[in-house]
């Protein structure tokens, strides 16, 4: 039984000026809404990250080897180091982590 079939059911309406809180009926945003969140596309030998402040994060996970790639408009860094990055986006920085394997 969802809240929409209670509020139904018990004849609960929105009253002027009232808090209306939404039911279970409307639709729901995603887990990751309003979250920061980190998309890794891995390769053979390099991973590529996507997301926002992505130079902030390796720092924190003490990556020094990266670079770039403006065309793709990400940044790389060794497969090697992804995991460290994960965890510490995961764990540190509480983002939503997707992670991708791409065979090429």
């Amino acid at each position: 039984m969802t809240n929409a079939r209670l509020q139904k059911e018990t004849g609960a309406v929105k009253q002027p000026g009232s808090w209306d809180h939404g039911t279970a009926s409307e639709p729901s945003k995603g887990s990751a809404t309003g979250c920061p969140s980190l998309h890794v596309e891995l390769y053979r030998n390099t991973a590529r990250l996507y997301g926002a402040r992505i130079p902030q994060l390796l720092d924190q996970a003490g990556v020094d080897a990266r670079q770039y790639d403006r065309e793709r408009r990400c940044w790389t860094v060794s497969v090697n180091r992804a995991d460290d990055v994960i965890c510490i986006a995961e764990y540190r920085q509480k983002r939503f982590v997707t992670v991708e394997e791409v065979s090429s």
